[in-house]
């Protein structure tokens, strides 16, 4: 981005004196302008996709750090009170490090999701910017020797003036993934509680057993791997959502971001089709 701003500017400061004394041709440098005002706005949004996305991360990992903790600490004093005397709890506990790694890759991928989305979305930025900057300097350029470019200019210019809005297309994209991510967040959070509910109860079910009904409690520590499958069965299920969730936010903006590109390319393909035709006709 900063190797944008630098060109803007330096363009601008160079040719802007020359260029205040034809009003046609001050649309180059009115456009730049506008690349600048567009870019800023684009990159505001980008900002504010880049809180959203790591809000919504705070928040469920919050979440998945309350359920990892509580799950720990419950089945530690679980095998305190009853591991010397059932073995399958002993096995259970040494287990839960499925359970930790479940959460601790989801964890770093969504890391990663996210990273490699907003950097990809940099480079779609500067990617959008590239052919609009290309394109006005070729306009300066031409100024200095194409005889009758004020007419063209002139017949041009509202084309011209409307290319780098097509640059916020990309920010409109990023507010629809914001406004996504902030509708799906209750859903998620929601589900990892119900989550935590389930290890809960299945705990708390242990309480159906008289303390002293040696059956009962030899029959639960006996069972106690199947409820545990199922519910790292559903943790999974989240796991793969949470990921899948930033990871489809991810395809699409990589959609739009492409869209973009191919829309200021033609645009300018044909602007400058329709430019080059005006300054040097053919021949008759």
């Amino acid at each position: 981005m900063l190797s944008h701003w630098l060109k803007i500017v330096c363009i601008v400061g160079c040719f802007g004196g020359a260029l205040s004394l034809y009003a046609p041709i001050a649309v180059g440098a009115n456009g730049l302008v506008v690349i600048g005002r567009i870019a800023q706005q684009t990159a505001t949004v980008l900002t504010t996709y880049n809180n959203t996305l790591n809000t919504a991360r705070s928040q469920i990992f919050v979440r998945l750090n309350d359920l990892m903790g509580w799950v720990n600490v419950t089945y530690t004093a679980l095998n305190k009170t009853w591991g010397a005397n059932q073995t399958n709890l002993r096995d259970f506990v040494e287990n839960l490090k499925e359970f930790n790694t479940t959460v601790g890759y989801g964890e770093s991928n969504i890391v990663w999701t996210i990273g490699y989305d907003l950097g990809y979305l940099v480079q779609a930025l500067d990617r959008g910017l590239d052919p609009i900057l290309q394109y006005y300097r070729m306009l300066l350029e031409q100024m200095a020797y194409t005889a009758n470019v004020d007419n063209c200019t002139l017949r041009n210019a509202s084309q011209m003036a409307d290319v780098p809005n097509r640059l916020f297309k990309l920010a409109q994209c990023l507010q629809m993934e914001s406004n996504a991510v902030t509708a799906a967040l209750p859903a998620v959070l929601n589900m990892i509680s119900v989550v935590k509910l389930d290890f809960v109860s299945l705990v708390d079910q242990l309480k159906s057993c008289h303390p002293l009904a040696t059956d009962c409690q030899n029959w639960y520590f006996d069972e106690i791997y199947s409820e545990h499958s199922a519910g790292m069965q559903m943790l999974s299920l989240v796991m793969q959502f949470i990921s899948s969730a930033f990871y489809d936010a991810f395809n699409r903006n990589q959609f739009c971001s492409t869209l973009v590109e191919h829309d200021i390319q033609e645009t300018l393909h044909n602007l400058q089709n329709t430019f080059s035709l005006c300054t040097s006709p053919p021949w008759p």
